[in-house]
């Protein structure tokens, strides 16, 4: 019972490895359905109110696709893979034929979760950025500087602010205190690790006033704060971040002029 809450509510259920797992919990569509059952009368029983559409949606979700898990776990995979092949060729066809190896393995490297949350268009931009890390990889004698890549979404007021480089101890930390020490706001992060050692991060971000990262040197700072961090030993964010957190808000400070309960 609570694990279908901890499962709905704090897992990627849109990853058919979530539901596989899930599945081998609960055994078979009978104890499903009890498990549905009893999770809605426990959660109407205790207040009526407390069952609402925003809840059910991911306890519905992770039910119908456990459901189809159970009924047949051989179609419910080969109905996935099929989808992943469809995104496959999408995305070669948006690519030059001498991409198409790359694209190839780029789908065979990353987690499952990466496709449910990108569409052929985004794959294909990413997989242009691969073969230019693949390139200067091949080229480069001295220590290798990542991928950065930068797409400015106006409509939304963020930019995308994309990652490749060879995943590595404090690479996390160290593109979040670059991006705090240039005064950048986070609005949501994605982590993908390859299966050859090679990551992809996603980030939405902002600036101060919530609009898309233009100027570029801020972009070339970013940049080699982030290496600094990765290759120098006693590097710290800690000043820069204090320095650049001097000219923003002190939302403390605003909170206390309204009156407080």
């Amino acid at each position: 019972h609570l694990e279908l809450w901890r499962t709905a509510n704090t897992k990627n259920i849109n990853d058919p490895s979530t539901i596989a797992k899930f599945a081998q919990i609960v055994g078979s569509k009978r104890w499903l359905n009890y498990l549905m059952l009893l999770t809605y009368a426990d959660s109407r029983g205790t207040d009526l109110r407390s069952w609402t559409d925003t809840k059910e949606a991911p306890l519905r979700f992770l039910f119908l696709e456990t459901r189809e898990y159970l009924e047949d776990a051989k179609a419910f995979s080969k109905k996935r893979k099929e989808a992943k092949d469809e995104l496959l060729q999408r995305v070669i066809e948006q690519l030059p034929q001498s991409h198409k190896s790359t694209a190839m393995d780029h789908f065979v490297e990353m987690p499952a979760r990466y496709f449910l949350r990108n569409e052929a268009s985004h794959i294909a931009r990413h997989v242009k950025l691969l073969v230019d890390y693949f390139k200067d990889w091949a080229s480069t004698e001295s220590v290798q500087r990542p991928i950065l890549h930068w797409r400015e979404i106006a409509q939304q007021g963020c930019s995308e602010f994309s990652v490749i480089w060879q995943d590595q101890h404090k690479l996390a930390s160290c593109l979040t205190g670059a991006l705090a020490a240039q005064k950048v706001n986070i609005i949501s992060a994605e982590f993908f690790a390859r299966g050859d050692g090679v990551v992809f991060d996603i980030f939405r971000v902002c600036s101060t006033k919530f609009e898309p990262i233009t100027s570029s040197n801020k972009k070339k700072n970013i940049e080699n704060l982030l290496v600094s961090g990765l290759t120098e030993k006693d590097f710290s964010y800690d000043d820069l971040i204090k320095e650049a957190d001097k000219d923003l808000l002190d939302w403390h400070e605003l909170a206390n002029q309204f009156p407080q309960r």
